[in-house]
Order: structure tokens, then C-alpha cells, then sequence
């Protein structure tokens, strides 16, 4: 028995103000369209933590720390390649989003 998979990381992270809002992005992915968490891929000879960090400068502009795993899921692909995706919260945000830069972080918006 072969213990190899072919396996792609990835990473979301979820940011949440006191009000209950929630950043959220729209994407389109395979010509299907939907609203998810910021993220995105595990480059190599990178950690998942610094992955994520990386993600959310460039997606939404925001620096985050302290990390808290909050999940895990993955699925096996119909190539029957793993799909992985791990989904951080910080406890730190150092900077505000603002959603009138969204020319900036497309698709990036406050949800409540």
C-alpha cells in the first residue's frame, strides 16, 4: 500500500469585530462564486502560521498575530488528491480594516 497522497494546503482565517461583524470575500474559483473566509495557498518552505499571516497582509491589508487553530477540514479530490484547509482566528489584529479600500482588497467586506 502506497502511503503518498498528493496533498494542497491551504488556509482561511477569521476576523471578527466586537458588533458581531465578520470579514468575509467574495471569490470566484472555477467559475463558482461564493463568500468565504481571507486566505488562500501554503507556498513552499513555509508554515502554515507564516502562510496565513502572509494571506491576510495581502488580502485584506490586516496584521494579525497569535494565532488560535480553530479548525480543520479536508476532503479527498475526485483525482484522489487530499485537499486540506486549516482555519485560524488571531488574537491580535494590528491594524482596522476599512472597507472603503475595497478597490484595494477586492471583495473584502464587513458581514454581519
Amino acid at each position: 500500500m502506497n502511503r503518498k497522497i498528493l496533498t494542497e494546503f491551504t488556509n482561511m482565517c477569521m476576523i471578527y469585530e466586537n458588533r458581531g461583524n465578520v470579514l468575509m470575500q467574495e471569490k470566484i474559483v472555477n467559475n463558482s462564486k461564493g463568500i468565504i473566509f481571507p486566505g488562500g495557498h501554503i507556498e513552499d518552505n513555509e508554515s502554515i502560521i507564516d502562510s496565513i499571516i502572509r494571506e491576510m497582509q495581502e488580502e485584506t491589508g490586516l496584521t494579525i498575530s497569535n494565532l488560535e487553530l480553530c479548525g480543520i477540514k479536508d476532503w479527498i479530490e475526485f483525482d484522489g488528491s487530499r485537499y486540506m484547509v486549516f482555519l485560524y482566528k488571531p488574537a491580535h489584529i494590528l491594524a482596522a480594516f476599512n472597507p472603503h479600500q475595497r478597490e484595494k482588497y477586492s471583495g473584502c467586506y464587513l458581514r454581519n
